[in-house]
């Protein structure tokens, strides 16, 4: 039985800003919400282990797959986004 993780998009700049963020507005990653992906990306080593590569489905605003991306990096796989 395949198991879904989920994960959030990190702090994004509108976020702080108390700006409208979503609906094709799109702000980047702040230094914080790049922490928090890379952190998040650290996370499942143990629970990765002995299991297939993960496949990885992202909205396509530039937050979401820069936080994927970034995961993915950390895990050292292939930047393969759906």
């Amino acid at each position: 039985m395949p198991i879904i993780y989920l994960v959030r998009h990190g702090e994004a700049l509108a976020s702080v800003d108390d700006r409208l963020n979503g609906c094709g507005i799109d702000t980047p990653l702040t230094a914080k919400g790049v922490e928090q992906a890379l952190r998040v990306g650290r996370l499942p080593a143990d629970i990765l282990a002995d299991r297939p590569p993960p496949t990885f489905v992202s909205s396509p605003l530039g937050r979401a797959r820069k936080t994927a991306s970034i995961i993915l990096g950390v895990l050292g796989l292939s930047e393969q986004i759906c």
